[in-house]
């Protein structure tokens, strides 16, 4: 009994995360709502307003697309893949959006209509951020599923997870040469029986070939392998290295949301070229020609006319009743093909994943998912493997933690109750030593090897330039803060060590840094070569140059506190690092202090006047 008290005051306290978190957004929205104003929603970071149409058009699917132009001050919440609110100001007239790409200049909206609105053109329209909350729902079917016992299975993964039950350690044989023995023990576990098995794999310890090579085994265990990802960017990655060894995979998710690259290995777009395809395409004509017909009444008209506009419309509905029940078939008959299916988090959770038997369900990236999410998808199968570093990036949550009560993981969760599930990747194959060795020891307890090709080598690797006294003063503009004089210097960084290097990353902690960096490195850079920590996470190039910003007489270092943030920036570069900071600011911190301390060691301090 003292068990199932466990199990329940386990529930409880997910429950209650979640609870918080539906809490946070919904206070974010009803703020949203509260705001009046166009011109405060626009202030707020809520709104786009006014908007600058391109074109209007349909795409491969048959979807509505608005191009608009992407202004300036384009707000945060509105992402590629996030939901909007398309906004006729005068004529109060809307429809749903998703965002789908946004280049430098434009921005693609996917509009929820079956045909381009007439009010797009000729009226000024705003974007709005539209809430969302299926995920959390499907969060709740989860944790309802765990509560009324009826699922064993599910719950005996639950009670695995949170140490309430052995798992049963089977290692099944598996030998290969393009791995090494920490790789191998990994395979065998996820290959093997075990109900719950974790990864743990730091920055260039090779996890992506290890899952892969897992999978790739799974399959000729004739397993069937869900993958999911907390992002679309790591389940493109997933799909593209899963690609290279089979073609038995599917990329669930909406199109809009997938790399171009991946288009024709979607779900929808398998569905656009199927079997029923052609009849999908016949009954949709015949639905535009009835909803043209029923859309040419005029206003004032008498009862026999409006008869007929009623017959025609109900024409409409049964046509498109016919065409989702073909379209329901059709991924259903996809899916069953398929023996890998990759998405998102809550991406996967759709009535045409839920209805197919999967063996294991995979979660790449699982650090930085949120628990209730990871419930919601691991109900799907019949086994749980979770894969990440937990000494990385945490979810990104609206709700806010306190250095006491800090959020953890289901992956912490794991590591700390179950520790025999896991299995700890412990060799690195991308950095150069001396740029491993701080993170090596300030999250990893030193136990990270690096396997690097000493052809590789190059003059001072890693280079922290202190840019005390220089009059480098942050700025703050836009709810965030940059540091032009840091932005100058990048610039010189550039012009003497740029020639060296195949490829660059610029990273800042702050969006409004990577914005001056963007404007200014044009010429040199692509945008996606400038990013956020959050932004680079799981890439890499041959030179990284970190932009720290802060520097104030009071000390004050606000986001760089995120210790496991940094520790992503700082495990970027292949070749050569190189940090640019104020050592008066940031030397307060332990960690930094550290940090400075190791630079010193290294003989690897600089000043910023050396680039004057």
């Amino acid at each position: 009994m003292q068990m199932e008290g466990n199990i329940e005051l386990y529930l409880q306290q997910i429950t209650e995360l979640k609870d918080r978190e539906v809490l946070a957004y919904q206070n974010l929205y009803s703020k949203i709502n509260d705001i009046a104003s166009l011109r405060e929603k626009v202030r707020h970071g809520f709104a786009v307003y006014p908007l600058n149409v391109y074109s209007t058009s349909f795409d491969r699917l048959g979807q509505v697309i608005v191009e608009i132009e992407k202004v300036a001050y384009w707000p945060r919440m509105l992402s590629k893949g996030s939901p909007g609110r398309l906004y006729a100001v005068h004529s109060e007239e809307f429809a749903n959006v998703t965002i789908g790409k946004l280049g430098y200049d434009k921005v693609e909206l996917i509009v929820d209509v079956d045909d381009i609105p007439a009010w797009v053109k000729g009226s000024k329209l705003a974007l709005l951020v539209r809430s969302d909350d299926r995920s959390f729902r499907e969060m709740e079917r989860a944790l309802a599923e765990l509560s009324d016992k009826k699922n064993e299975n599910f719950r005996s993964i639950f009670k695995i997870a949170y140490g309430l039950e052995k798992n049963a350690i089977i290692s099944e044989p598996f030998l290969s040469d393009d791995l090494n023995s920490s790789q191998l023990r990994a395979v065998q576990q996820i290959i093997g029986e075990n109900r719950v098995v974790v990864v743990h794999g730091p920055p260039g310890t090779g996890k992506t070939t290890t899952l892969v090579q897992a999978i790739i085994e799974l399959l000729k265990q004739n397993k069937r392998i869900l993958v999911a990802t907390p992002s679309n960017a790591a389940a493109d990655h997933m799909t593209k290295s899963l690609l290279k060894f089979t073609k038995k995979v599917v990329r669930v998710g909406n199109i809009s949301r997938v790399d171009d690259d991946l288009e024709k290995h979607t779900l929808g777009m398998k569905v656009r070229v199927s079997e029923e395809a052609q009849l999908i395409k016949e009954y949709q004509k015949e639905l535009n020609k009835v909803l043209k017909q029923a859309n040419s009444f005029k206003r004032n008209f008498g009862h026999a006319e409006r008869q007929d506009r009623r017959n025609l419309r109900s024409e409409v509905k049964l046509y498109r009743k016919q065409i989702k029940e073909l379209e329901k078939f059709s991924y259903e008959r996809i899916l069953s093909q398929s023996r890998i299916a990759v998405g998102t988090l809550i991406g996967l959770c759709r009535t045409e994943i839920k209805a197919q038997k999967w063996d294991v369900v995979l979660i790449d990236e699982a650090a930085q998912a949120f628990e209730p999410a990871c419930w919601a998808v691991a109900s799907f199968g019949s086994r749980l493997v979770l894969a990440g570093d937990h000494k990385q990036l945490p979810p990104t949550l609206m709700q806010q933690f306190s250095a006491k009560t800090p959020y953890q993981t289901l992956q912490e969760k794991i590591v700390e109750k179950n520790p025999a599930t896991v299995t700890f990747l412990d060799t690195q194959y991308r950095m150069d030593s001396i740029i491993k060795e701080f993170s090596n020891q300030q999250f990893y307890e030193g136990k990270l090897k690096s396997k690097i090709d000493s052809s590789l080598s190059i003059v001072e690797p890693f280079v922290f330039i202190d840019t005390a006294g220089c009059g480098f003063d942050e700025e703050f503009k836009d709810g965030s803060r940059f540091n032009s004089g840091e932005t100058n210097l990048v610039q010189k960084i550039i012009d003497v060590f740029g020639g060296e290097f195949n490829s660059i990353g610029v990273i800042s902690p702050y969006s409004v840094q990577v914005k001056h960096l963007r404007d200014d490195l044009k010429e040199v850079l692509l945008e996606k070569d400038i990013q956020t920590i959050d932004g680079f996470q799981g890439q890499e190039r041959e030179l990284i140059i970190i932009s720290l910003v802060r520097s104030n007489s009071d000390g004050m270092i606000g986001f760089l506190k995120d210790y496991r943030r940094m520790n992503v920036a700082l495990t970027r570069a292949k070749n050569k690092l190189i940090v640019i900071g104020d050592s008066a600011t940031i030397g307060n911190d332990s960690f930094y202090n550290a940090f400075l301390s190791y630079a010193e060691k290294e003989g690897s301090y600089k000043s910023a006047w050396e680039f004057a």
